[in-house]
């Protein structure tokens, strides 16, 4: 039987997680942190549980972007097909290996960004700039990030926004609804997979939604609302965390098992 306080407290926690997950990704590190120090879920059942969260989020923000004529499918047709077969790999890998290996290299990137972000805002904000126009790198950065958004999951969306950003379109809403719209489906196959090895817990996942659902009406609401500066900020925000949240726990992980 779910305790009384699990029904109060996962329907915020799946609000919260749902707005940042519909602007710039991040949610899952509400979300996972969440599932395995308040709910005691293994890392692997909280990790494969928040995909079926992020999963039906992504597909409600689809649709109220396309309803705003802010969904364009031609920003998606190139990234379709890497982003698919890198998650594919990518959630085959975490099913039966720990991503703590990776984490600090993880960490460290998006970090990376983070600050390269602060020191050149216009290479996203500015909405009159050129694009991107190198293939080869463009199919392998969305091969790469569809690996780590099926290992990790956690922060992907944010690495597949600023692709989009940089080789698809200049304009951070649109890319916001195609990240959404990609996200849904890179998603979708790792979740199909972690239900077939049987990790993930459906009734927290459940009430995950209960609030999530609402969160990703909100976010879809503000990023068309606020626009590129904000939706550029909250990108910043959810990286620095991302990176420092994996840097810090995997040093700290080290030191503990060394300690011992």
């Amino acid at each position: 039987m779910i305790p009384w306080y699990e029904y109060l407290l996962l329907p915020i926690i799946g609000l919260a997680a749902g707005f940042l997950n519909v602007i710039a990704g991040g949610g899952g590190f509400i979300q996972i942190p969440a599932l395995i120090y308040i709910f005691n879920l293994p890392p692997q059942i909280a990790n494969a549980t928040s995909r079926l969260t992020v999963c039906c989020v992504n597909a409600t923000s689809m649709t109220i972007f396309h309803k705003h004529d802010q969904l364009e499918l031609q920003y998606i047709k190139r990234p379709f097909i890497p982003t698919i077969i890198g998650a594919i790999i990518g959630a085959l890998t975490a099913a039966v290996l720990s991503p703590k290996a990776f984490e600090l290299l993880f960490g460290l990137v998006m970090i990376g960004i983070a600050i390269f972000l602060i020191t050149n805002p216009k290479r996203l904000t500015a909405s009159n700039r050129n694009v991107l126009h190198k293939p080869k790198l463009e199919y392998l950065a969305y091969f790469a990030i569809g690996i780590y958004c099926g290992f990790i999951q956690a922060g992907g969306a944010i690495l597949l926004l600023i692709a989009l950003s940089f080789f698809r379109t200049p304009h951070l809403v649109k890319a916001t609804a195609a990240k959404n719209m990609l996200t849904f489906f890179i998603t979708l196959f790792p979740t199909l997979i972690f239900a077939y090895f049987q990790q993930i817990d459906y009734a927290k996942g459940l009430l995950l939604l209960i609030g999530a659902i609402p969160g990703s009406f909100l976010g879809v609401k503000f990023s068309i609302s606020k626009g590129a500066t904000f939706i550029f900020y909250i990108i910043i925000i959810i990286a620095l965390l991302t990176g420092l949240d994996l840097t810090i726990s995997t040093i700290i992980d080290f030191l503990t098992n060394h300690a011992k």
